[in-house]
């Protein structure tokens, strides 16, 4: 048995809420995976998928789709909120251009200029979700992607269902609709006609309407998604966000589901388990033209690691070895080829590597569009995601010693 305190929106109250049963909506946060893994489980037709915006997709993103995971972009977001997608500028060659305004919500927003440079198809007046997605289709033609529009109009009617009972049960997690110029405004929804009166932005109206809630739209993949695949677990890829918000929304969707479970004609698996797996420092990727490097500085790391492992043996054994002077010196070198190499090719790795999403720098499908391609590591595709993590925040550390060496350089 455990405690949850559990704020009931529409008045205010905080009740306790006592869960004396197992949880119909599993929901488990994990990194023992690889992305291998993941990539098996789709191919037995498991439900996988990547949820990013609309936007400037950053490196992670693009080589995520690349090794063929679906990708369901999020099309309803504020530039003015949005730092990772950036969905109201264009970032190619690490820089940024405003191009539509920043307070319109993503469906609704247009391109309203364009930097000096040709992009096929692309035009002032477009709408800016049809900009971005088609530059990223055209950068990888081979990935499944779809706009979370496309999403929940190809399942129409099942969403019109959950969404109903959903309303039945639930009335208050309706609280954000926009209007037919893209702005967005709170409210608060009493029964499923003050739904329908108004719309639902994408599914029963294109212009207005309100805004499907988060909670729910992360129960489809539980209900839609396990239905078609005939599963009950489905693999969730977080990228900076989704894993820290989604247990503040284990009760709602314990509670949602079960009265799904029972009300739908349909026939829901008892329990569904949401596995949520973070796997944004999945970032040992290049462009083509520094493969070489890149096998390099992890050919490094993973000497660096069983050089420090060899060392941690030798101390906790605690025999008087001569050997661990050796090893300290070894492992200094190592650490100094990192340096190196990271040095050398600095430029290309702040944007495909090291970058920063808030600093809207980073490689994205408008420069993928005019490269060679990129390059994923094997290294980082087969080990388990916990271990690809410890990788990078390590070499993470050591890029950032090197940047601050070359500014004192400068």
């Amino acid at each position: 048995m455990y405690k949850i305190r559990h704020a009931f929106y529409g008045s205010g109250d905080i009740c306790e809420v006592l869960l004396t049963h197992f949880m119909p909506f599993k929901v488990s946060i994990h990194d023992d995976l690889s992305i291998k893994d993941l990539i098996d489980i789709k191919d037995k037709g498991g439900v996988v998928l990547k949820t990013p915006h609309v936007g400037n997709i950053y490196p992670n993103n693009l080589a995520i789709a690349s090794l063929g995971i679906p990708m369901l972009f999020y099309d309803r977001t504020l530039g003015v909120k949005d730092i990772s997608f950036h969905p109201d500028k264009i970032i190619i060659g690490g820089r940024s251009t405003l191009i539509a305004d920043p307070n319109i919500l993503t469906t609704h927003s247009i391109v309203k200029k364009l930097p000096g440079l040709a992009f096929k198809d692309a035009a002032v007046g477009m709408k800016l979700v049809d900009f971005h997605m088609s530059s990223f289709k055209r950068a990888l033609p081979q990935a499944d992607c779809f706009t979370y529009t496309e999403y929940i109009q190809n399942n129409k009617s099942q969403i019109l269902q959950i969404l109903e009972k959903i309303t039945e049960f639930h009335p208050y997690l309706w609280s954000r609709g926009v209007d037919e110029s893209g702005k967005t405004f709170k409210s608060q929804a009493k029964n499923w006609d003050d739904i329908i009166r108004s719309g639902v932005l994408g599914l029963t109206s294109m212009k207005s309407g309100w805004i499907i809630p988060n909670p729910v739209s992360i129960l489809f993949h539980g209900t839609v998604d396990t239905l078609k695949a005939n599963a009950e677990d489905v693999y969730l890829l977080s990228g900076p966000d989704m894993y820290r918000y989604i247990e503040g929304y284990q009760l709602e969707l314990n509670e949602a589901y079960d009265y799904l479970r029972k009300s739908l004609k349909c026939e829901l698996p008892e329990m569904v388990r949401c596995h949520i797996i973070p796997v944004i420092c999945m970032r040992f990727i290049v462009e083509v033209d520094y493969r070489k490097v890149l096998d390099n500085l992890v050919d490094a790391y993973l000497r660096y690691v069983s050089v420090d492992d060899a060392i941690r043996k030798i101390l906790k054994s605690g025999a008087q070895n001569m050997s661990i002077d050796g090893h300290i010196n070894k492992k200094d070198k190592i650490k100094e080829e990192i340096y190196s190499c990271i040095k050398g090719q600095f430029d290309a790795f702040k944007t495909t590597m090291f970058y920063d999403v808030e600093e809207a720098g980073s490689f994205s499908q408008y420069d993928l569009a005019n490269s060679k391609g990129l390059y994923v590591h094997p290294w980082a595709v087969n080990s388990k995601l916990s271990d690809v993590s410890k990788a990078y925040s390590f070499l993470l550390r050591c890029y950032l010693l090197v940047r601050d060496r070359l500014q004192e350089e400068m």
